[in-house]
């Protein structure tokens, strides 16, 4: 759908994003201004192009839902803030957003850190009294590993029982390995 160059004003009305066979939508050089719609994600269109107009605001999360979507224009608005975070919003080409007052990938200007999004903080870690860096997700990993190691092999640790059925079963199970390897040779 190409309603681009056609002098039309106000803000684009949210029920667009309702129409869910459309491919493309061309919405350039108009007079468009407020935000984006933030449920445009739930589209699942392949082409969008909302350049040349007067859209302010930040780029809505929802956009980076988009995953078919093949072309993106949002350049010369009056858009602020970060690009959300996905691989879909950030493999374009950093001309798509040129016009703007946006950070963070693809743009080579990086985001302050009073507009960092909650996950880079998180993503982070934090620092202890010590001033040491706590990354959280190393913690997660190894206390993860730890529970699920010992869940494992806690029973042959405590039951003598469970023991002799383990080693009777890595004993069947080797038995079957090698009558198999000397079957083919």
């Amino acid at each position: 759908m190409d309603f681009s160059n056609n002098n039309l004003s106000g803000e684009i009305p949210s029920e667009i994003t309702y129409l869910q066979g459309l491919q493309s939508l061309n919405l350039s050089h108009n007079l468009f201004t407020r935000r984006i719609p933030k449920n445009i994600g739930n589209m699942r269109i392949l082409e969008l192009v909302f350049s040349t107009n007067k859209l302010s605001g930040s780029i809505p999360n929802s956009m980076s839902r988009l995953t078919f979507l093949s072309y993106l224009n949002l350049s010369n608005n009056q858009l602020t803030g970060q690009i959300p975070s996905s691989t879909q919003m950030q493999s374009f080409n950093a001309s798509i957003y040129s016009g703007n007052r946006l950070c963070g990938l693809p743009l080579p200007n990086k985001c302050s850190a009073n507009r960092s999004s909650v996950c880079n903080i998180q993503n982070r870690g934090e620092k202890n009294r010590n001033g040491v860096e706590i990354s959280w997700l190393f913690v997660s990993v190894a206390l993860g590993f730890i529970v699920g190691f010992w869940r494992g092999s806690s029973p042959l640790v405590i039951s003598k029982q469970w023991r002799c059925m383990y080693y009777q079963f890595l004993e069947k199970m080797w038995q079957k390995i090698s009558d198999s390897v000397n079957k083919c040779f």
